[in-house]
């Protein structure tokens, strides 16, 4: 499994914003599942990262009987005090890229206008494994 690493850093109205992900993805036979490595790093957002999968999970490919071991090895974020809103936001934009979906159809439209300044955008490839949204 190759590590990806995803990340959206923002300047908007004199603030800076940062969220991301480094994760590895593969396939499974019969059962999703979502492993956070350090778990000591990242409890402020585990359960927001989680819920967002989770939630990508039962409307994408549940549906489909696809199912996908996804082990997140980081989670970033700056300032300390990012929303989880922009979290969420964040895991979305992701997992749509990685599929090749629409993120628009996973956002409500309060997240859709919370982050206009983000939906024009898109992700960029600038090493191998490593995107970024520009």
């Amino acid at each position: 499994m190759e590590k990806l690493d995803y990340l959206i850093r923002r300047q908007f109205e004199k603030r800076g914003y940062m969220a991301g992900l480094s994760f590895s993805i593969k396939t499974t036979d019969n059962q999703s599942k979502i492993i956070f490595e350090d778990k000591n790093a990242l409890k402020y957002y585990v359960d927001i990262v989680q819920n967002a999968f989770t939630n990508f999970q039962r409307n994408v490919f549940d549906k489909n009987s696809i199912y996908f071991e996804i082990i997140i090895h980081e989670i970033h974020w700056f300032p300390v005090d990012t929303t989880p809103e922009l979290m969420k936001y964040t895991v979305i934009r992701i997992l749509s890229n990685c599929f090749s979906l629409d993120f628009y159809q996973f956002l409500s439209k309060d997240e859709a206008k919370q982050f206009y300044f983000l939906n024009d955008l898109s992700f960029e490839q600038l090493e191998k494994n490593r995107y970024f949204l520009r």
